[in-house]
């Protein structure tokens, strides 16, 4: 019986290592954009806070949009138009409301799931 206790409880927190890990930013500034064929999912931004601070699993301060749907489950056009709410974030010098999780990455950059358009001015870098 103690050993079957021990199996479960280590079963138990080896999964806790692995669970995925996702964070809110109420407001981001997007400090600049990549669009690249061969890497980042094909597009991603540049966002302060560095998304690191915010999920341990995350590279710091890139996060990708799989615009090449890369990732399973991903949508080309959905995630097209979340890189045109950070290109218009960046090029509008207005905050962002992200989500991020590092349950889906490529090459490390934690995935945004959903980003918000805000209209109040972009937090400083």
């Amino acid at each position: 019986m103690k050993k079957l206790l021990s199996i479960i409880v280590a079963i138990g927190l080896m999964s806790a290592n692995v669970m995925a890990e996702s964070g809110k930013i109420a407001a981001a500034s997007v400090s600049g954009t990549i669009v690249d064929t061969s890497g980042f999912g094909q597009c991603a931004a540049y966002i302060v806070p560095s998304p690191d601070s915010i999920v341990a699993g995350c590279k710091p301060g890139v996060v990708t949009f799989d615009c090449g749907a890369e990732l399973t489950g991903s949508s080309r056009s959905t995630n097209v138009l979340k890189f045109d709410q950070a290109l218009a974030a960046n090029a509008l010098g207005r905050a962002v409301r992200l989500t991020i999780t590092d349950d889906k990455t490529i090459d490390g950059y934690c995935f945004v799931e959903q980003i918000r358009l805000r209209n109040i001015p972009a937090p400083a870098p």
